[in-house]
């Protein structure tokens, strides 16, 4: 059922959530990995974020400089933490839908890449403009493992349901949409080209430890936070076995 959801109507499934304990965890592993990279560049201001909970981030934000500290190479999980989330009954109800799966590793630093992203409220800069996944597979020209197929998985940690998180055009997966290279803070990033404006993305209407698991070619991005916390997420890509 979930595979068809994927590969057909309306290309994404949002049954999986984390377990409270799981999402605890995940929060944990976060936080660690967030003072850490503040200490190794910003030692002097550690004291204050030590004060204050990742989704309260962007209250010291100032005191640093946001776009250097944070690049997705700093928020990849070392393979410890990779571990811990692979014991979790959520990968092993992935596992149920998908079979076993492997994680991708792009950027080449651990053997499955599980990383964190963190947008802070009314910041443009923060969040991902519309696109495919696909896009970034395109332009780099990756190697995928033969036989196998991309499913994404994104992770609500810390959102205001209604206010922040994941948009997505449901079915979009199933044409064919133009896109341009645009730069971003010094990366090539694929951006949907002549957006048709009758289509609305609409929010994924998450609560702390809710999932959407999503086809690679499906158009999504990032809600500008509206509420009053930074709003932090987890994603991962697998390779499963096609089903289709």
């Amino acid at each position: 059922m979930e595979k068809t959801k994927i590969s057909g109507s309306p290309g994404f499934s949002s049954s999986l959530s984390l377990e409270k304990t799981e999402l605890f965890l995940i929060r944990s592993l976060i936080r660690s990995q967030w003072l850490e990279r503040i200490k190794m560049t910003s030692p002097e201001h550690l004291s204050e974020f030590e004060k204050l909970d990742i989704k309260q981030y962007h209250i010291a934000a100032s005191l640093l400089d946001h776009n250097a500290i944070w690049p997705k190479t700093s928020r990849i999980l070392p393979k410890i933490a990779v571990k811990q989330i692979r014991k979790m009954n959520f990968i092993k109800q992935l596992e149920e839908y998908f079979g076993k799966f492997i994680i991708s590793n792009e950027e080449g630093l651990v053997d499955e890449e599980i990383y964190w992203r963190i947008v802070r409220p009314n910041e443009l800069s923060d969040i991902g403009s519309l696109h495919a996944d696909a896009w970034f597979w395109e332009i780099g020209k990756m190697k995928m493992p033969l036989n196998k197929i991309r499913v994404k998985v994104w992770i609500a940690i810390e959102v205001e349901k209604g206010a922040s998180g994941f948009v997505y055009i449901p079915n979009s997966h199933l044409n064919d949409w133009p896109y341009e290279i645009k730069d971003k803070n010094g990366l090539k990033k694929p951006v949907i080209k002549d957006l048709d404006l009758s289509l609305d993305p609409e929010l994924f209407m998450s609560n702390p430890g809710d999932s959407i698991i999503f086809n690679d070619k499906l158009i999504h991005g990032g809600q500008l936070t509206l509420g009053n916390f930074t709003r932090v997420s987890l994603e991962f890509t697998m390779f499963v076995d096609p089903w289709v």
